[in-house]
Formats: structure tokens, C-alpha cells, sequence
């Protein structure tokens, strides 16, 4: 079995330069809550880089549309590499201590 990869989201952050953070939305296509990342960087037209993450499966019943991602939350939140049904590579935000944790030995 692969290990999960994971990092917090203050690791997620200072890596993509993420200085500004939304509320939770919801999807239009699916329901699902999810978040985004505004970053310090521009596309190829001068407009700033924007990542949604969606937040993991698991957690979304915990999240309303409108909900404010506070600070103490951002410093439990870590972003998770998983797989979805087609294979594909796909990266979820979790609350650390849930089924999605990262174990420093």
C-alpha cells in the first residue's frame, strides 16, 4: 500500500504563495464544499493564480457553504494527495486528526 502523501497547510501555502483564502463554496456541478487559494503569482494575461481545493469526501458534511476557514482551523488543515476512480491524481483538504493525518515517528 502507497503511503499518503500529505503536508500541512501552511507547508501548501508557502509553496505556492498563497496570501488570501475564501470562505467554503459549493460546487455547482456536485455540492461538494470547497475552498480557494488566491496566490502572490500571475497567469499569462496578468491575472492572479487561483487553487480550488476541494475539501475530502469524508469531512464535507462539516463544512457549509459560507463557512470561514478561521486561523486556529487553517493550523489542523493539511492538503492530501489521493486518487480518484479514474486513477487520476487529486489533492483534498483535511483536518489533521481525521482518517487523513500525517504520523511523525
Amino acid at each position: 500500500m502507497d503511503a499518503i502523501k500529505s503536508q500541512t497547510l501552511r507547508e501548501f501555502a508557502h509553496a505556492n504563495g498563497i496570501t488570501t483564502i475564501s470562505n467554503v463554496r459549493l460546487s455547482k456541478e456536485n455540492g461538494y464544499p470547497f475552498v480557494t487559494f488566491l496566490t502572490n503569482k500571475k497567469d499569462a494575461e496578468g491575472k492572479t493564480v487561483a487553487i480550488n481545493l476541494f475539501i475530502a469526501k469524508s469531512q464535507a458534511d462539516r463544512f457549509e457553504e459560507g463557512d470561514e476557514i478561521s486561523d486556529d482551523l487553517c493550523k489542523q488543515m493539511v492538503v492530501v494527495e489521493t486518487t480518484n476512480a479514474q486513477g487520476e491524481s487529486r489533492q483534498k483538504l483535511a483536518v489533521s486528526g481525521s482518517e487523513y493525518r500525517t504520523i511523525n515517528w
